[in-house]
């Protein structure tokens, strides 16, 4: 969101970040983020809501199994809330305090796994990230 510990919450002028994948040659995965915050209400619903760090994770590898996706959405909805249509009754837990993040999880045609979670706080997203590539 920016220098959140200074106060400047989505004060830069814009973001753009472009990430290409490729297997062999053959695009399999493109994320072209671009984040202008005069123009965009990124504390909005549909952007950030009301969290301030974003982690993106690709995951590939022989081996990961329906049970690597179980392990993550079991991670996302213990602290956080999924939003996925798939698992929407995991979706109506109650829930006293803001939720700490939020997450989904996509299989790609490839059959690789694409994550990403929102946060408050980037120590968060980083316990996340390493517990996700734990499960690999």
């Amino acid at each position: 969101c920016g220098r959140y510990m200074r106060g400047e919450i989505f004060q830069y002028r814009y973001y753009h970040n472009r990430v290409n994948i490729y297997r062999e040659g053959k695009l399999i995965y493109r994320d072209n983020t671009y984040l202008e915050p005069r123009k965009m209400p990124l504390q909005g619903l549909g952007f950030f809501e009301d969290y301030t760090h974003m982690a993106n994770i690709f995951v590939t590898g022989d081996g990961l199994t329906g049970d690597f996706t179980d392990k993550v959405l079991k991670l996302l909805i213990s602290e956080g809330h999924i939003f996925s249509t798939k698992y929407e009754d995991l979706e109506q837990q109650e829930a006293s305090a803001p939720k700490q993040y939020s997450g989904c999880i996509t299989q790609l045609a490839s059959g690789d796994y694409f994550i990403r979670i929102l946060a408050r706080r980037g120590e968060v997203l980083e316990a996340l990230a390493e517990e996700i590539l734990s499960y690999m």
